[in-house]
């Protein structure tokens, strides 16, 4: 069963005879998953290759729109342009939306997350609002009695940091913790005025 064509339902099947989709590939490969890839493609347990063999430009990826008039349409793609080879990006248009796709989400090929963030170089998750609204971060549990947190975790040497910043200072304010002395420090004007130590005493302005 290396191909099949399901005529009356427009169906065709690699490594199936009853395709149940459009198009339906079936493999059967049992090669265990490895979280590197090797140089040069090896035959695996991937169902589906999507190569673009130009050197030096454009992308290799798959292409999803859901009527006649292509709104809306969604794209997947690998990138291979100087500066962000290997980048995957997800790429979306709106309903009633005349203009073209926009990129929305980008995994660099260095396992940094852009959210809005088409070079999220400086942070393993970029998150970018260029609209009017706020940029914002929820984080709800759903159950009850289930709590919803935000851990930061450091080295024993190091501390932990939430920074406040604009386009004048990516970190005017500040809260720290020293893991060091494990002591906790507010910054405000890029200037400590206030410490609480690890036995709980509270120093402001000193």
């Amino acid at each position: 069963n290396t191909l099949s064509i399901d005529a009356s339902n427009n169906r065709i099947g690699i490594g199936t005879a009853t395709p149940y989709t459009n198009l339906h590939v079936l493999g059967s490969d049992s090669t265990s998953y490895a979280s590197t890839i090797t140089t040069g493609y090896v035959p695996g347990s991937d169902v589906i290759m999507v190569q673009n063999n130009h050197a030096s430009a454009g992308w290799a990826g798959i292409y999803f729109s859901t009527d006649s008039t292509q709104n809306p349409q969604m794209r997947i793609a690998m990138t291979n342009e100087a500066g962000f080879d290997g980048d995957c990006v997800f790429q979306f248009r709106n309903p009633g939306d005349t203009g073209n796709d926009v990129e929305r989400v980008r995994i660099t090929s260095a396992g940094n997350v852009g959210i809005g963030d088409t070079d999220p170089s400086e942070a393993k998750l970029s998150i970018v609002n260029d609209d009017s609204g706020n940029a914002k971060i929820k984080i709800e549990a759903g159950g009850s009695g289930s709590g919803a947190r935000l851990e930061l975790l450091s080295a024993t040497n190091d501390t932990g940091d939430i920074n406040f910043g604009d386009s004048g200072d990516n970190n005017i304010g500040r809260i720290t913790y020293n893991h060091t002395s494990n002591y906790l420090a507010i910054h405000t004007n890029d200037t400590e005025h206030m410490r609480i130590d690890s036995s709980g005493n509270v120093g402001i302005g000193r």
